[in-house]
């Protein structure tokens, strides 16, 4: 009697989902494999599955060498990122990966999508098999939309890119640009944390609620539309005063002429000061205080950079919107605040805004303007009634004690 003997591999079956306000990467995803799935009908298979993928080699159909995410990768997991991009770029759902590592694959996509806010109908999730002792991995990426409604999608994204651009000069520099985008975003969206598609895109340009994922990405994509290629999606936690839990959050770091800077779209919206009760409803100034910040200033303001993520030099003070405005300070001086100040009254501007470099500064401003006996604000207001002739006026203000921001409305 002949005995044969049959090899039977043994398939291993993952789904890994990514989502949130902030896409947390997934750790230990291999250890979390606890169900091996034996195929009752593998045929005589008489070694065991190859370890090797047999490919064409692929080239994306555009260069995504200058990813922020991109380059946080190894050259292995780069090319893990390749084949997903190269899948999702052409409106394919699967593709085959070789990983030392199943935790690559989670890793992987996030970077991709972190990068790519224009592949709007991956949802996030993902499942993926293979058999042990082979790297070869079958990853099917799932779509929020059918394929067959993505150019129709697309058209009303274009129509809104193409709203936006509209707001831009004949011949924008890049801090235009930028600025543009933000306010843009914040002018056409309401942060919505139950909006549709709010992890992506759609539920900007489509829905015109969001949340911060959204936000973020959403300003990636305004800016690339606009010529600026170096623009990152950063993950990390956030708290929007100090009695505040850390949560999920996500925020950009983009290149002004070759300058790193940082950019929270979300926390310039008022309806998400709103939503967080920190706002009073109803607001509709739109906040340039997260508008190109330093690394430090936003760490102080809460925000906590995701570990593993690599950040450029964002030092720079050179694109802060109150320095652009002419109401940035560098040291508390009395007198040039005075003149600062009723030189704004005087022309009709009655939003007074002012930013200092260090917390010495602030503190002083702050004492001078309202704790003072003869105060800086009372001496300034009298002369300015004097000068427009009013009997009585005024004046409401906010302070930003962790960005050394004081504003003040003047009204009466």
């Amino acid at each position: 009697m002949t005995r044969r003997v049959f090899l039977i591999p043994l398939l291993i079956s993952l789904t890994l989902t990514i989502g949130g306000c902030s896409q947390e990467i997934p750790a230990g995803i291999a250890d979390t494999v606890n169900e091996l799935l034996v195929s009752s009908d593998a045929g005589s298979l008489e070694s065991e599955a190859d370890d090797t993928i047999d490919t064409v080699e692929t080239v994306p159909s555009e260069d995504i060498s200058g990813g922020f995410w991109y380059r946080q990768l190894s050259e292995e997991q780069q090319s893990v990122y390749t084949e997903l991009y190269t899948a999702a770029a052409n409106r394919e759902n699967t593709t085959t990966v070789s990983v030392s590592s199943d935790d690559d694959i989670a890793y992987c996509l996030t970077a991709m999508m972190n990068d790519h806010p224009e592949l709007f109908w991956l949802d996030g999730s993902a499942s993926y098999s293979g058999f042990p002792g082979s790297s070869a991995r079958s990853v099917t990426m799932n779509f929020n939309v059918d394929v067959s409604e993505i150019d129709e999608i697309q058209d009303q994204i274009d129509a809104a890119v193409s709203d936006y651009l509209s707001t831009l000069s004949a011949d924008p520099d890049e801090y235009e640009i930028v600025r543009r985008a933000y306010r843009y975003i914040i002018a056409n969206t309401d942060y919505d944390s139950s909006a549709p598609m709010n992890q992506n895109i759609q539920s900007v340009f489509l829905y015109g609620r969001s949340v911060c994922s959204g936000y973020a990405k959403a300003f990636m994509y305004l800016v690339k539309s606009a010529g600026i290629d170096d623009v990152g999606y950063i993950t990390g936690t956030a708290a929007i005063n100090e009695s505040a839990q850390p949560e999920g959050h996500s925020w950009n770091v983009v290149a002004i002429n070759g300058t790193y800077t940082l950019v929270d779209v979300t926390w310039g919206d008022p309806t998400y000061a709103q939503e967080e009760g920190v706002a009073s409803a109803g607001a509709a100034y739109i906040s340039y205080d997260y508008l190109c910040l330093t690394e430090d200033e936003l760490n102080r303001d809460g925000h906590i950079t995701d570990s593993g993520i690599s950040l450029p030099d964002c030092s720079s003070t050179e694109y802060d919107y109150y320095r652009y405005v002419g109401a940035y300070f560098e040291d508390f001086d009395y007198d040039e605040l005075y003149s600062y100040m009723l030189n704004l009254l005087q022309s009709g501007d009655r939003n007074i805004l002012m930013k200092f470099s260090d917390s010495d500064s602030f503190e002083a401003a702050r004492r001078n303007l309202f704790e003072a006996e003869d105060s800086l604000m009372s001496d300034m207001l009298q002369e300015y009634m004097s000068y427009a002739d009013l009997a009585n006026i005024h004046y409401e203000y906010t302070m930003n004690d962790r960005l050394y921001i004081i504003k003040i409305t003047v009204s009466g």
